[in-house]
């Protein structure tokens, strides 16, 4: 709930800030809504006057690593005094390998009145540092890809 938590209170801020009313799902909804029936949360969610919600997701994890197993490698070799650049070595999948994780996050808009997705985005990520810092900037950027295109007003 920490990384959902950080996203929703970055987005909810960022509307806030633009003059919108918005909540965060942790504070509105039951535990276990993404476990019910999406008629039945559209329909709480609108009895508490809520028109729209801005869904997160992660879509997708795919794990680059540095050095494939059959490709090559730039090594060195070197004596006491000197380390010589050779040309690339065969790596056989048994060097510890120090590749990075991306991350495609996908932002939807969903209004109410239209039952459905009228907008959506996505972003990727190399492994995040911060998790705070990165919900936050993922959030102005959604908050103001949503004014620009017009599906939200300031």
């Amino acid at each position: 709930a920490d990384v959902r938590e950080a996203f929703e209170n970055a987005v909810v801020g960022e509307l806030v800030g633009r003059d919108h009313v918005a909540e965060a799902s942790l504070m509105v909804l039951p535990p276990n809504a993404f476990e019910m029936d999406r008629s039945k949360v559209r329909a709480m969610v609108l009895e508490m006057g809520f028109d729209s919600a801005v869904v997160m997701a992660l879509v997708d994890r795919v794990y680059l690593p540095k050095n494939p197993p059959g490709g090559y490698s730039a090594q060195t070799f070197g004596s006491l005094y000197t380390n010589y650049p050779t040309n690339f070595g065969y790596v056989d999948g048994t060097v510890p390998d120090e590749g990075t994780t991306v991350y495609v996050l996908e932002a939807r808009y969903y209004d109410f009145a239209a039952s459905g997705v009228v907008w959506r985005t996505q972003t990727e990520t190399r492994e995040p540092k911060n998790v705070d810092s990165f919900a936050r900037e993922f959030a102005e950027r959604i908050v103001r890809r949503l004014a620009d295109d017009r599906i939200i007003t300031d």
